[in-house]
């Protein structure tokens, strides 16, 4: 271990002066092909800032407001308390962890941090938050140690390793994955050491199912793995979008009771179960059919319900026999029992659907060569919304880009641009200076109409944006053709997506075993003469312990 002493001004938004120390560390684990690790630690102080917009707050009661969280610090509800301010115009409020009631009631800039993803809190004047034009963000500092721990993938398998201490909390902060390679394109695949594999959904099922597995306990782990990797919140699009377990957990992980009951079908039919969707009188559940019964699975509110005999009960058994669902007075997610028991009991609206959508989505990212991409944890900017665009941002979300030279124009073939993970918006770049440099773009979403997009001049730089015309598909866009008229020219493509940061493969408190596995993009096999991959993990942890 060698150590240097030097003055550090990188803390987040350039706010903080702090001392910090250098450690460089190397670390060599075999599996596979061999991948050293080199990690850069940097002790700081780290300040988050995050923006409460008015689009994400809710009138509670009285003078009270809530409003959604992402930034995963811990609140009032943990035994330690928040650490964290409420900035009023940049003004702290006056009254921190106060109780909910007085919130309501009194108000006067009371406010409770109360857990990673929900913030109580009054305005100082009693107005409204959402309209009173101002702006508020909650802050928090915390001394941290920064790591950039870089790995060189040199091989289809690969195994590291990355050392983070137990009982601290950790933060990832980016992941980058380039291809070293200036010839052979590629599609790596990133997991932690016992994950499942999330990309596609034959090797979800390969993952979760043994083949000595009963029906039921192939139901359970289908319903086990879905209420472990998403969420319950306003899905981006209705329909088939997230109805593939790949966009549903890789995408997006997020979604309605429907989103989850369809994914629940979906699998247990990939599986050989028969399967099917219960649509009540304001839920949706999924039912499979074993041992001469139907079995009712609910991931979105993580429960199932077994009958006096043993056996999972069905949604007919369920409304025939509601002291099922009420022997407990709520469910693991903490609703009414008695209010879930008339949803099944109350059966004028109910029907089964018995037609269940197949998946086909694979995650599958090419990098060609010389690519990169980043997924940026602590972006959280813009997402993909159509169906409930007005309701602010998911509690959980992240931003990414991928940066890629491509090939336009001089009559060359129309460059197919695919992404595994929904496009946000884009760029292409190049200069004017040489005179080969395309005149015209054309973009089109199925490779035979085609629109211009306007190119923007500055000075000799020219570029063109692409998110107006994404945004104008109104639906999720995972592919494009690109066309320019004009000489051949290489330019420079910029892409930005959403991606679901549970799924993404991160550094965890204690001992973090990375696999990777790299197939070429056309399905041969890698070259002696590739260069390999440059993976690129950013985090951080506490320097102080959890309490």
């Amino acid at each position: 271990m060698k150590t240097l002493k030097l003055k550090f001004a990188g803390s987040r938004g350039g706010t903080c002066r702090v001392f910090v120390t250098l450690a460089l560390a190397f670390f060599v684990l075999t599996c596979g092909a061999q991948s050293e690790v080199r990690d850069v630690a940097q002790e700081a102080v780290d300040r988050i800032e995050e923006k409460i917009r008015p689009t994400d707050v809710r009138h509670e009661s009285g003078v009270g407001y809530t409003a959604r969280l992402s930034g995963g610090r811990r609140g009032d509800k943990d035994s330690a308390g928040s650490k964290c301010v409420l900035l009023e115009d940049g003004k702290a409020l006056s009254t921190p962890r106060a109780l909910h009631a007085d919130i309501r009631d009194k108000g006067r800039g009371r406010y409770s941090h109360w857990t990673e993803g929900s913030l109580y809190f009054s305005a100082s004047d009693n107005s409204d938050p959402r309209t009173n034009g101002k702006n508020y963000t909650l802050v928090s500092d915390a001394r941290v140690l920064r790591h950039r721990s870089t790995v060189h993938v040199a091989g289809a398998e690969s195994s590291y390793r990355i050392d983070a201490l137990d009982g601290r909390e950790v933060l990832n902060h980016k992941m980058t994955i380039r291809n070293l390679d200036e010839r052979v394109a590629v599609v790596p695949r990133l997991a932690l050491e016992g994950w499942p594999d999330l990309s596609s959904s034959e090797g979800i099922l390969r993952s979760i199912l043994k083949p000595e597995m009963t029906d039921e306990q192939k139901t359970l782990a289908i319903w086990k793995f879905l209420v472990d990797w998403r969420y319950h919140y306003y899905p981006a699009e209705g329909g088939a979008e997230i109805h593939d377990p790949v966009k549903f957990i890789n995408v997006y992980g997020y979604g309605f009771c429907d989103d989850s009951a369809q994914n629940a079908a979906a699998l247990a039919k990939m599986a050989g179960l028969k399967s099917r969707v219960w649509g009540l009188s304001g839920h949706v559940v999924a039912e499979t059919f074993f041992e001469g019964r139907w079995h009712m699975i609910d991931p979105d509110h993580e429960v199932f319900y077994r009958a006096s005999a043993g056996h999972i009960a069905g949604v007919e058994e369920l409304a025939a026999n509601p002291g099922i669902i009420t022997r407990e007075p709520r469910d693991p997610i903490g609703s009414d029992s008695r209010s879930i028991a008339k949803l099944y009991t109350t059966t004028a609206n109910n029907q089964t659907y018995e037609k269940v959508f197949i998946p086909s989505h694979k995650l599958e990212p090419k990098l060609g060569p010389g690519d990169e991409v980043v997924f940026d944890l602590r972006s959280r900017d813009e997402f993909h919304a159509i169906l409930f665009a007005k309701e602010g941002k998911p509690p959980t979300f992240a931003n990414g880009r991928l940066m890629k030279r491509i090939a336009v124009g001089g009559g060359a073939q129309s460059a197919h641009i695919e992404w595994p993970y929904v496009m946000l918006g884009g760029r292409l770049s190049w200069r004017d200076d040489t005179g080969s440099v395309p005149n015209k773009v054309l973009m089109s979403v199925d490779g035979e109409n085609y629109v211009g997009l306007p190119v923007v001049s500055n000075g000799a730089s020219r570029s063109v944006d692409l998110r107006a015309w994404i945004k104008k598909q109104n639906k999720a866009c995972y592919q494009f053709w690109l066309d320019a008229s004009g000489p051949k020219a290489h330019v420079k493509l910029t892409l930005d997506f959403q991606f679901a940061p549970r799924a993404l493969a991160q550094v965890q408190p204690g001992v973090n075993r990375f696999q990777c596995f790299v197939g070429t993009a056309d399905g041969e096999p890698l070259p002696d003469s590739w260069k390999g991959l440059e993976v690129v993990h950013e985090w951080q942890e506490s320097l102080e312990k959890k309490k």
